[in-house]
């Protein structure tokens, strides 16, 4: 279940990110927490960023504007250590990526790697490292316009000044954006991705292989039907490069709770096993939600349907 995890939100923020620039990066970067540092709400990494990039909550993100911003992830209940392998370069590569730069690093003590590609989007460079311990595993992901050379610069300076305290006592729940009814399906909380969150059935381990059942709920910002439908569309067809066959495939526009909401569903092969995905983006007023879900059990498919009309934006 970790690697399917992780590959999931790699699909969704780094898929395409691991410039045809290639800039130098340190063997070893040390740092010291200092006032000047925030906190990125949702993980325990501390920036220091300039006047003019703003806050986007929902995404655990600063940004200058949507081509130019640092972006992190934090998988609590899990190890970056044995997790590694799903991070060598082939298996990236596996995702539909493209790399240009790749090498590992030390990051205040922690083993890191540091990744560099082109964007799917034309004329854009993503890069970003992976960093972590036995119990900790961080994504942080930069975007930028490959002529944008100062811009490069402002995130690779926050990159190399960011500070990660372990020890800082973390709300799992903290960038939640939305209420469901968690009793129609029974799963339990098991995981936070900084805005994302994962339930599964109570007898799930989070490190099990078998574990196909599964939902996970993530916030969003703002959006509009037409941006929605692109993500989830694209969020779709990588995941077909990870073991998801599709069998019968329905696309659809909805409302839900008054939210319009765009829908992929239907019967897929999820590992070979037979599953029924579902998956949606509900739009609200403010910030939107993604749903991600997945299950073997045939008796749970109108429970994982019930449970998406169920949620509420916050």
């Amino acid at each position: 279940m970790k690697g399917k995890i992780i590959i999931i939100y790699l699909i969704m923020y780094l898929s395409s990110c691991l410039s045809s620039n290639t800039m130098d990066f340190p063997d070893e970067i040390k740092t010291e927490k200092t006032t000047k540092h925030i906190r990125i709400l949702g993980t325990k990494l501390f920036v220091i960023v300039p006047d003019d990039f703003v806050y986007i909550k929902e995404l655990a993100r600063y940004q200058k504007n949507d081509k130019l911003y640092i972006q992190v992830m934090e998988f609590n209940n899990m190890s970056f250590t044995e997790n590694k392998k799903f991070l060598a370069k082939d298996s990236i590569l596996k995702t539909g990526a493209k790399i240009d730069v790749y090498k590992t690093f030390k990051f205040n003590n922690f083993d890191a790697i540091y990744a560099e590609g082109p964007s799917k989007f034309p004329g854009e460079t993503k890069f970003g490292c992976f960093f972590g311990d036995d119990s900790s595993y961080i994504i942080v992901g930069c975007v930028c316009k490959d002529t944008d050379k100062e811009g490069k610069k402002q995130l690779l300076k926050i990159l190399k000044t960011s500070y990660y305290d372990k020890n800082f006592k973390l709300d799992p729940l903290e960038l939640a954006n939305f209420n469901f009814d968690q009793t129609i399906l029974g799963y339990d909380y098991k995981q936070t991705v900084s805005n994302s969150f994962i339930y599964a059935p109570k007898e799930n381990n989070i490190s099990d292989s078998s574990f196909s059942r599964f939902i996970g709920i993530s916030a969003m910002t703002e959006t509009t039907f037409d941006a929605a439908k692109e993500f989830l569309d694209y969020s779709y067809e990588r995941s077909l490069l990870n073991n998801v066959e599709p069998i019968n495939i329905i696309r659809s526009e909805k409302y839900i709770n008054n939210y319009q909401s765009y829908f992929i569903e239907g019967d897929v092969l999820y590992d070979d096993i037979s599953s029924f995905l579902y998956q949606a983006i509900l739009i609200g007023k403010k910030s939107s939600v993604y749903f991600y879900g997945v299950t073997s059990n045939i008796e749970e498919k109108e429970k994982l349907i019930q449970t998406v009309e169920s949620i509420e934006i916050k």
